[in-house]
C-alpha cells in the first residue's frame, strides 16, 4: 500500500481497470486520474477504509466508485508518471512540445499541471474525477 515517491518533484498518477492498454483508453476505462507531491501515494491505517490518499477516488459518481469496482471482481492498475519522465517525453516528442510552458509553471507542480490538462480537456470521462479542472488552470491551459 506504500508506494516511494517520484523524485524529483511531483507525479502524475492514472487508474484505470487492471488489464487494458493505457495507450488505448476508452471512456468507460478512464477511472480517475490525479498528482502528487508528497512521499506517499496511499495513507496507511491498518487498512481500516481510509488508506486512499484522494477521497474523490473513493467517492466516485453514485454507486460507480472505487469500493464496488473492487467488489464486483476487477481490479485497478496504478500508473505513476514522474515529473522527470513527462519533461523527457515533452522535449523529445515534436507533437507535445506545446506542453513546455506546464514545465515552467511556478504555482503549483508538474503532476498538478497534467492532471488539470487532462481534466481540461477530457474530464467527463473520468468515471471518478468529480471535479472539472480548476479555474485557474484553465486560463493558463487555454493559451496551449
Amino acid at each position: 500500500m506504500h508506494a516511494p515517491k517520484c523524485t524529483p518533484s511531483s507525479w502524475l498518477y492514472v487508474a484505470v481497470p487492471a488489464l487494458v492498454n493505457l495507450e488505448l483508453l476508452s471512456s468507460r476505462e478512464k477511472l480517475y486520474v490525479g498528482s502528487q507531491t508528497v512521499d506517499r501515494m496511499f495513507r496507511g491505517d491498518g487498512m481500516g477504509a481510509r488508506n486512499f490518499h484522494h477521497a474523490q477516488m473513493r467517492a466516485g459518481n453514485g454507486d460507480d466508485d472505487l469500493v464496488n469496482f473492487l467488489r464486483s471482481g476487477e481490479k485497478v492498475r496504478l500508473y505513476r508518471i514522474s515529473a522527470a519522465s513527462i519533461a523527457e517525453a515533452i522535449e523529445q516528442t515534436p507533437c507535445l512540445s506545446r506542453f513546455k510552458p506546464l514545465l515552467n509553471q511556478t504555482k503549483k507542480h508538474v503532476g498538478y499541471w497534467f492532471e488539470q490538462f487532462i481534466l481540461y480537456s477530457e474530464g467527463k470521462e473520468w468515471r471518478w474525477n468529480t471535479a472539472g479542472a480548476d479555474d485557474t488552470a484553465v486560463a493558463v491551459l487555454r493559451s496551449l
